[in-house]
């Protein structure tokens, strides 16, 4: 299993793209968090071509409260069309199952897989709890992230662009 996750992610490592060609993209998504309810939306707003960098904004907005902050991130962390791809064709070799959503009032072939401590780590910071849940991967910018099912996390895709 490690040497087909290496695999994954060496393929997704060099899937090679032009240089800032994904600034544009962006993803919006309903989360909730212990309760709170919140709009996130992330986007691809910047490329350095010195450092290889891309510029994520990060915006969250809960009523009045706006929230924004700008990190930069190496160009193989973000999703592309080809990285969909790689992850539907390894879907069950990886402990997942495909599943059909509606996404943006159309049918969207996903990944289920089971949610990681790492990842509900990252997105709502470290617990103790038990990890449990699910994540669907499919072709939405960013992070690929369709849908997320906890009892600590709920994450649902809202709208997307892909930048041409």
């Amino acid at each position: 299993m490690k040497a087909l996750l290496f695999t994954i992610f060496t393929l997704l490592s060099l899937q090679a793209f032009a240089a800032g060609e994904r600034v544009g993209d962006w993803a919006t998504h309903e989360t909730i968090i212990d309760g709170a309810r919140f709009l996130q939306t992330e986007k691809l707003s910047d490329f350095s071509t010195n450092d290889d960098l891309y510029t994520l904004t990060t915006e969250i907005n809960q009523g009045d409260f706006v929230f924004k902050i700008e990190e930069n991130f190496p160009t193989d962390l973000f999703a592309t069309p080809n990285y969909y791809q790689v992850i539907i064709n390894l879907c069950p070799r990886i402990d997942g199952v495909i599943e059909q959503l509606i996404v943006k009032g159309a049918p969207m072939k996903t990944c289920k897989l089971p949610l990681t401590k790492v990842l509900r780590d990252k997105i709502i910071g470290p617990r103790s709890e038990e990890v449990d849940g699910f994540v669907w991967v499919g072709d939405i910018p960013i992070f690929s992230i369709v849908k997320i099912e906890s009892s600590q996390l709920q994450m649902n895709i809202i709208d997307y662009h892909w930048a041409e």
